[in-house]
């Protein structure tokens, strides 16, 4: 039996995680969640319980702060820890606001047809963003209310800035922007994992590069290996950013039900869910694919 490493990262927002681990949960699926250290009213025992069929693992939970490089590092965690465990098919990466969209019966038959693909969102003309976010020394990420402190983000920017006017780079690569979700298969995982150290040590004091170094780190391995990547599907995701607000997408409610669901199988999952805005499309997905 070919199996799927699903690979969760998330903080908050447990009904979405609650529903997306039970639209996980198959025999064919092995589960691995990370829950950020910073996170209160987390019940281990409760999230153990939630699977019949899968297999579930919660690694060792380490602060992760939006902007910092810890993103990084837990998304290398899990796919070094499910790599350990056994050699999986594929490997989703997802988050606490994502959920399947599709049966799992629908979902491993794609992967099936398209066997050996990856699937990763790599945006065109984004090098120059890429650049700014991946290739200057961003100091003030590691701060605690980065993210809402318009201080603290502009004396970030203004810092890189200076970086840009006297030409200071870090190194000569080239950069690749998208989102921070993908499928990818055993071989590219572990191709990945090889330079675990080093994109550690790249990718410190950058800005939001889990956007970042699996796109870079994948067009390197295009160039020197045999692997595939499919454009024309990106990343399977559908996810709403011409509808969202500042620096986050839109956040999906009742109102987008039928639209979700009747989505081609193009798109697998979708983001984003947010029980404090509407909880009712998140059963209602649930409900739908587990009848």
């Amino acid at each position: 039996m070919k199996r799927h490493a699903y690979l969760i990262a998330a903080h908050d927002n447990y009904c979405c995680l609650r529903a997306a681990i039970k639209l996980i949960d198959d025999n064919r699926n092995d589960i691995f969640l990370h829950i950020d250290a910073d996170s209160r009213d987390f019940e281990p025992l409760e999230f153990l319980s939630l699977v019949r069929f899968s297999r579930i693992y919660l690694i060792e939970r380490t602060s992760v702060k939006w902007g910092h490089h810890s993103q990084i590092k837990v998304t290398l965690d899990l796919l070094s820890t499910a790599t350990e465990k056994q050699s999986y098919e594929y490997y989703h990466f997802m988050q606490g606001a994502d959920l399947p969209i599709k049966t799992q019966d629908i979902i491993h038959d794609f992967f099936e047809k398209n066997n050996g693909l990856e699937f990763i969102d790599i945006k065109d003309r984004a090098h120059d963003f890429a650049e700014y976010k991946a290739n200057h020394f961003h100091l003030f990420t590691g701060f605690k209310g980065y993210r809402n402190s318009k201080l603290l983000r502009y004396a970030n920017h203004l810092f890189a800035k200076l970086q840009s006017s006297f030409r200071i780079k870090r190194n000569n690569d080239n950069y690749y922007l998208g989102s921070a979700l993908f499928s990818i298969t055993n071989n590219t995982a572990r191709l990945i994992l090889k330079s675990r150290e080093r994109i550690l040590r790249q990718y410190r004091m950058t800005l939001a590069c889990d956007e970042v170094f699996m796109q870079t780190e994948i067009m390197k391995l295009i160039q020197e290996k045999n692997i595939n990547i499919d454009t024309s599907k990106s990343n399977l995701r559908l996810i709403d950013w011409r509808h969202g607000v500042g620096n986050s997408p839109k956040t999906f409610t009742i109102e987008d039900y039928d639209f979700l669901m009747n989505l081609s199988n193009d798109y697998l999952f979708a983001r984003k869910f947010d029980e404090r805005v509407d909880l009712s499309v998140i059963h209602k997905i649930q409900k739908c694919l587990t009848k």
